[in-house]
């Protein structure tokens, strides 16, 4: 089970905000601030080598994070989880993120499928209950028993 790969420990965090939509209930300006202060807390919880990117709808983002551990991943997802739920705790809508995350090489040596693994992981974590972050490699092994 030895995969080699081009580059060797990295992983996406795929992040998606939960319950964004009620901000624009109040108004678009609101939910375009949530997204801002969303960006802004997750651009401060990372490592300096992480790198964060916005991902194709508004309220989508990606860390892209190098020599990183399960352990420091897991560390780093509740740090950005727990960031952004206190931060909205006090706002009119309680926001929280749902994160899946996808590791090179244990998922794949391919970066496509790196990011698709990392989406998947996030939809789980949505349809557990949101607000949590869930590994790709943890919903394998689930499937596999």
């Amino acid at each position: 089970n030895n995969i080699t790969c081009d580059i060797d420990n990295y992983s996406i965090l795929f992040i998606d905000g939960d319950n964004l939509k009620d901000f624009n209930q109040i108004s678009y300006e609101a939910g375009n601030l949530a997204i801002y202060d969303i960006a802004a807390i997750i651009s401060k919880s990372i490592r300096k080598t992480d790198k964060l990117f916005r991902w194709l709808n508004g309220d989508e983002f990606i860390v892209f994070a190098a020599n990183i551990s399960k352990d420091e991943l897991s560390f780093l997802a509740e740090r950005i989880r727990l960031s952004i739920q206190n931060h909205f705790s006090t706002q009119p809508v309680n926001a929280t993120v749902s994160i899946g995350i996808s590791m090179s090489p244990i998922d794949s040596c391919n970066l496509k499928q790196i990011l698709e693994n990392a989406e998947i992981a996030n939809r789980n974590a949505k349809k557990a209950g949101k607000n949590q972050f869930l590994f790709f490699s943890d919903i394998k092994s689930k499937q596999r028993q």
